[in-house]
């Protein structure tokens, strides 16, 4: 009954909604992920991380071979363009003071040092 009184409603074809562009996949090669940081999936850049952190690679090496491509600052500028604008200024890193050294403890003297007439 409401079927017949409502009348059908077809968009015109140049305002057809487009599909999402597909997500690029995973640099490294055989790997079908979805790329999510720097080109690569999430479980090979956190490996990727691993190894640099180890001293295995660096960062600018994987950039020049094509594994990883360069880190895009383009929240980071936005952000501080956004800021600028509304001339928001940003207070300057605070770096806590060096923690104090522990002073070092004085070595316990041997007992005959302490008293010599208990050797007797």
């Amino acid at each position: 009954m409401l079927k017949s009184s409502v009348k059908s409603v077809e968009a015109p074809a140049d305002s057809a909604v487009k599909p999402a562009p597909a997500k690029p996949k995973c640099r490294v090669p055989g790997c079908d992920n979805d790329a999510d940081v720097c080109g690569v999936c999430k479980s090979h850049y956190a490996e990727i991380l691993k190894m640099i952190r180890n001293g295995e690679i660096t960062r600018e090496k994987l950039i020049e071979v094509g594994i990883l491509l360069p880190a895009s600052r383009t929240r980071t500028s936005k952000l501080r363009a956004a800021l600028a604008e509304k001339k928001i200024t940003l207070a300057p890193a605070v770096v806590p003071p060096p923690k104090p050294k522990k002073p070092a403890v004085a070595p316990v003297p041997a007992l005959d040092a302490i008293n010599p007439q208990l050797d007797k």
